[in-house]
């Protein structure tokens, strides 16, 4: 019997979790607070852990899942900032995360540009209002813009794949370039000649606050700035500051530096300075993290980040493993 204690369970995980409730030699010990100190008691006679962001995975929970026989560890999201792991390697623990298809956040890096070239956030402000006039509705085609796309990984492909249905010129910027139908350009022509610029690589020591007040600086044609991929990539204030001055003419982020204290919670209005003028310009949209979040990719993680245990509890390659790349979503 394979048991696996699963923490952090959110209600949009319930029903895909219980799928593995139900196969035969896997048992699962369940509950919706996060892995503490308080809590990792639930994880005893368990070969595998699986946990969400809310779940801090130091050195000392490190240390007590060796002391009580955990031998795997997986978090179901994507990004693992919030796990020590260089302390689960050195406990050998493995480590496993999340992977999904990029349908979803292609599709969502689309709706930003065409909410933002339709005008629609003033549009919808106006109708709250009762305003059902033309002012300041004139909007613009995809068609006639050129988009720059830097990370040209599978959520980048997907998004220049979707963009080329709409005849817009479209220039990439990568540190590796398989596809030669692709115009591939540094990063100075994106930020010179792009009316669209949107952001799709991971974040890095290296790339900490890439996107500054300098670099925007650069932008020549005044862009719409899409960011869905990490928060610490660019300095939000300097984004937020570039967007009142008429440097962006347009600013959507679904991710914002420092977000884990705001997004995913009913905040009631009480929101920090930059948020909030990020909520009232009618140019600006910020969502919550949640360009990925589709029934498709929820599914994807729950298998993510169990399926990766039993793999592993039965000595089979396990893609999920934190460093093996490519991996089929179904």
């Amino acid at each position: 019997m394979i048991t696996i204690a699963v923490f952090d369970i959110k209600n949009y995980e319930k029903a895909d979790i219980e799928t593995f409730n139900k196969m035969p030699d896997v048992k699962l010990i369940t509950t919706i607070e996060p892995l503490s100190k308080e809590t990792i008691h639930l994880a005893k006679g368990a070969v595998g852990v699986s946990t969400m962001v809310s779940s801090k995975i130091n050195k000392e929970i490190v240390e007590q899942l060796q002391n009580m026989g955990v031998k795997h560890y997986a978090t179901r999201t994507v990004g693992y900032d919030h796990v020590d792991i260089e302390a689960l390697k050195k406990a050998n623990i493995t480590a496993s995360h999340a992977k999904y298809a990029p349908t979803n956040l292609a599709e969502f890096t689309i709706l930003l540009m065409l909410m933002h070239l339709k005008k629609m956030k003033t549009y919808i402000f106006n109708h709250l209002n009762g305003d059902y006039s033309l002012d300041e509705l004139k909007s613009s085609e995809l068609k006639h813009k050129t988009v720059g796309v830097i990370g040209a990984g599978n959520i980048g492909i997907e998004v220049i794949n979707l963009l080329k249905g709409f005849g817009c010129k479209i220039l990439v910027n990568d540190i590796v370039k398989p596809d030669k139908s692709l115009i591939y350009v540094d990063l100075d022509t994106i930020y010179s000649e792009c009316d669209i610029i949107t952001l799709h690589i991971p974040a890095t020591k290296d790339n900490y606050h890439m996107i500054d007040a300098a670099t925007i600086k650069k932008m020549a044609k005044k862009p719409l700035f899409i960011n869905i991929s990490r928060g610490e990539i660019v300095n939000t204030l300097d984004a937020v500051n570039a967007l009142e001055n008429g440097d962006l003419s347009g600013l959507y982020l679904d991710v914002v530096e420092g977000e884990s204290e705001v997004i995913w919670q009913k905040n009631k209005g009480d929101l920090p300075e930059l948020y909030k003028k990020l909520q009232q310009h009618k140019n600006a949209l910020h969502t919550p993290h949640y360009a990925f979040f589709s029934d498709t990719a929820v599914r994807d993680m729950v298998i993510s980040g169990l399926q990766s245990i039993i793999n592993e509890a039965e000595g089979k390659a396990n893609p999920y493993r934190i460093g093996v790349q490519n991996v089929e979503m179904k």
